[in-house]
């Protein structure tokens, strides 16, 4: 989940990222979410869960295992993917 702070970033900010992944047998995915103060924080929050499922839904289609996600962000990225993995409401 890429940072910016919560207003700015996007999912192309992932620099050798990708690769470096793919290299070791991963799917990398990399998502984009709404900002501040365009929108409020639990809409960001949301935007998260909600490309979580999309991920965990389609996932094996592209050689992943849909019981093997791993959440990782970049600064403000790496709070959301705290709240998502912590807070169990995020993922219903």
């Amino acid at each position: 989940i890429h940072g910016g702070g919560w207003q700015a970033g996007h999912k192309g900010l992932v620099a050798r990222k990708p690769q470096a992944f793919s290299d070791a047998g991963f799917v990398f995915v990399s998502i984009n979410h709404r900002v501040l103060p365009t929108v409020p924080m639990e809409d960001i929050v949301s935007d998260v869960a909600k490309a979580f499922r999309w991920v965990h839904e389609r996932i094996a289609s592209y050689g992943g295992d849909p019981s093997r996600v791993f959440v990782m962000g970049h600064s403000s990225g790496g709070q959301l993917a705290a709240l998502l993995c912590t807070d169990e409401r995020r993922l219903k």
